[in-house]
Parts: structure tokens; sequence; C-alpha cells
């Protein structure tokens, strides 16, 4: 080789370098990026989940005070179970089942 082609040939491994540096360079940044995007987004649904957690357990709180205040009101609830058992319900139904054999729909002449 001569020495204008060896020049040429390294200013060519020069050239592939530096491209290779940069591109790694920008992988590594974009990388760490996308990280920090990731990290901060959890983060944000934690507080969402928190935030969610702390409005289910405000709902679970105001139903149990509302049950306690329905209970209050209708305390007979006992006696009105006795009352419609005495008419003639039942607590446990029956149920009957037809055989597989018997048709429901009526037959036609």
């Amino acid at each position: 080789m001569t020495a204008q082609q060896q020049k040429q040939f390294n200013l060519n491994i020069l050239k592939k370098c530096r491209f290779s540096f940069f591109l790694s360079l920008v992988l590594v940044l974009t990388l760490a990026l996308a990280k920090l995007i990731l990290v901060n987004r959890s983060a944000t649904w934690g507080r969402q989940l928190e935030a969610i957690e702390a409005e289910t357990l405000a709902v679970k709180t105001e139903t149990d005070q509302l049950n306690l205040q329905l209970n209050q009101q209708g305390g007979r609830l006992t006696e009105l179970k006795e009352k419609a058992l005495s008419l003639g319900y039942v607590e446990k139904p029956q149920y009957w089942y037809l055989p597989a054999g018997d048709s429901v729909a009526q037959k036609l002449p």
C-alpha cells in the first residue's frame, strides 16, 4: 500500500469508529431516557394507586355507615322474616326438575 492509500484507509477506519462511538452514545442516552420515563410513569401509577385505595376505603366506610343506618331504621328485620315465614314463604325453596324425556310444550293434536 502506498502512503496515500494507508492514510485513506486510516481515515475510513476513524470515520467508522467515530460513527460506532456516536451510535453507541445515542443508544445509551436513549435507553437512559426511556428508563427515566418508565420510572416516572410507575411513580405516577403508584400515586394513582394510593388515591384509588383511599377512595375505595372512603366508599367502604360510607357503605358501612349506610348499612348501619339501614339496620337502625329497619330494626324489625327479624320480625318481618317471622311474619313472612308465617305467611307461607320459605327460606330455602325446593326445586323440581322435569325428567329429560318429558316435553314441556303442549302436544298438538
